[in-house]
């Protein structure tokens, strides 16, 4: 495998980054949280860091706006407060994570879906007038009440909580299917 351009973004607009974190921090994060790389090559971890940035970075619909208009990734940003209404500056240590998160699950599956939700469908239900659709495949599961979902995805969505705009329409939510 050929030498792979990974450029990592570090808070202060890095022309052409592609990756929100290090292969350091990946491989520390990886040991902390017992998920095994030792097999994989560095070229390979770049490879699937750079998935898991694009696949993060792609997907949400991002509270604030672009710090700077030439940067290459969605972060940093203006807008973004923490609980403690403070403002989020640089790359937050969430996204970092997130990423890493993405990156691990990439190492053994597809992170986008290129397959129709049409079908998936398991349960609908009505209350007060309100239809919810729950869907279930492999990684997608309806607890036994009907109303939650696991997700291999969901680690991934707690830890962005807060960065993101959720939306009733669709555009933007919590990833919920698998590939």
């Amino acid at each position: 495998m050929a030498d792979i351009e990974f450029i990592v973004e570090n808070g202060t607009n890095v022309a052409n980054a592609n990756s929100y974190v290090t292969l350091a921090y990946f491989n520390t994060y990886c040991t902390i949280h017992g998920y095994d790389v030792s097999a994989l090559s560095d070229e390979n971890k770049k490879v699937l860091l750079i998935k898991g940035t694009e696949f993060v970075d792609n997907f949400f619909l991002w509270k604030g706006t672009k710090k700077y208009t030439d940067q290459t990734l969605s972060f940093p940003r203006n807008g973004i407060f923490d609980k403690n209404r403070e403002e989020i500056t640089g790359i937050p240590e969430g996204l970092k994570k997130a990423v890493c998160e993405a990156s691990f699950i990439a190492k053994s599956k597809s992170l986008w879906n290129t397959k129709s939700r049409k079908g998936d469908i398991a349960k609908e239900s009505v209350s007060e007038a309100v239809s919810v659709a729950y869907f279930q495949n492999e990684d997608y599961k309806v607890n036994s009440a009907g109303t939650t979902y696991t997700s291999v995805y969901e680690s991934v969505n707690i830890l962005l909580r807060g960065l993101y705009k959720t939306s009733d329409t669709g555009i933007c939510v919590p990833v919920r299917w698998s590939d």
